[in-house]
């Protein structure tokens, strides 16, 4: 019999380790509790059977770890190709279609796998189903492990989402400056900047959008919806340098937009100390995402 998983991670360890000064540990900033520490990033953005399916749903001789074991099989892919991409970069060459296309599916994938995500989705059901329940209609939640992994797999993210991403602009920022770029336990970061970002699924289209992923403490990919930023489709494709407002405007994304852990290289965690006690909510694992008129 194949041992279980139980430590299953949401965040891949190929990527944190890019944001190590030894390929292993990792410096944390945990926002509910307010202090930073060293760990191993085989520690961190994971869980427990996270992806395990409960076994009141699962068939008689069916996978409960199909789900991790399906992620673990792509990140290799992942792997190869953020290595290749980063090479690129660094040879000042453009960004070609085969790498945007398996990049637009890891910043799907990385979206989507969270438990920053799957609380997401839990209080957008709640606020869906309140009016009903309200009226006295008996509907539970659905699962949330079943349906956060039909919201990975789904074709729509094959269809619909990746088509999108891949079409928006893309560059690469350049982190030059002192500081170094944050990454966290849900990396993929949005900036709505003309829509509210929950009009469409996981924002990751509308109208405005801006999407940030940082690859490197050095490196961080930034998609760009087409007609709002229109006057950067000159860059698609290339790399800019970022100043030291850009690195503060992506840090602070990163701490606003993670579920509770924000990691770096380097114990400096000022920014997000400062962020968190400007705005106390954004400690909370259970504050609300969705806001409701």
């Amino acid at each position: 019999m194949t041992a279980k998983t139980k430590r299953q991670h949401y965040v891949p360890q190929f990527y944190l380790r890019r944001f190590t000064q030894d390929g292993e540990r990792v410096f944390v900033y945990d926002k509910l509790r307010g202090r930073s520490y060293e760990s191993n990033v085989a520690n961190v953005a994971s869980e427990r059977y996270f992806y395990d399916f409960p076994p009141e749903i699962v068939a008689e001789g069916a996978d409960p770890q199909l789900i991790d074991k399906e992620l673990s099989r792509m990140e290799t892919a992942f792997a190869d190709a953020l290595a290749g991409f980063l090479l690129s970069v660094d040879e000042g060459r453009a960004i070609d279609a085969r790498q945007r296309t398996v990049m637009a599916i890891f910043v799907a994938t990385q979206a989507l796998r969270t438990r920053e995500h799957r609380v997401l989705g839990e209080q957008l059901a709640r606020t869906i189903l309140a009016p009903l329940q309200a009226d006295g209609v008996a509907i539970d939640l659905p699962d949330t492990s079943l349906t956060q992994a039909v919201l990975i797999f789904h074709p729509f993210v094959r269809d619909v989402l990746i088509p999108v991403l891949f079409n928006h602009i893309w560059i690469v920022g350049q982190n030059d400056t002192p500081a170094q770029l944050y990454t966290s336990d849900s990396p993929v970061v949005r900036s709505a900047h003309e829509q509210d970002p929950f009009l469409s699924y996981a924002g990751l289209g509308i109208k405005g959008i801006e999407i940030a992923l940082p690859l490197t403490p050095r490196h961080v990919l930034v998609l760009c919806e087409r007609t709002s930023f229109a006057h950067l489709a000159e860059r698609d494709g290339s790399t800019v340098t970022l100043n030291e407002d850009h690195v503060t405007y992506y840090n602070t994304l990163q701490v606003a937009e993670s579920y509770r852990q924000v990691y770096c290289p380097c114990d400096d965690f000022s920014l997000a100390e400062e962020i968190c006690d400007r705005l106390p909510d954004l400690r909370s694992p259970d504050r609300p995402r969705i806001i409701t008129k």
